[in-house]
């Protein structure tokens, strides 16, 4: 095996975000013993700086961004 796999994800909704996605992100950073994770953050249809933030760190090894539809609960891909 190459690596060491992650073990967990967190599906994380947002929408209008921009103002804690750092700190929300840098808390769960921040965590101490836990298990390798990763966050996906499924934007719906923000209008402030969410999607750009997100972006910025989707370059990083724990964080992924996609963009979810606003209808019916379910993401777009």
């Amino acid at each position: 095996m190459i690596g060491t796999p992650t073990r967990l994800s967190d599906n994380t909704r947002v929408r209008n975000a921009a103002s804690v996605f750092g700190e929300q992100h840098e808390a769960l950073r921040a965590q101490k013993g836990a298990d390798l994770f990763e966050v996906l953050v499924c934007d719906r249809n923000s209008t402030d700086e969410t999607a750009p933030l997100a972006l910025d760190d989707a370059g990083s090894q724990d964080l992924k961004f996609v963009v979810a539809a606003a209808t019916s609960g379910r993401t777009s891909r």
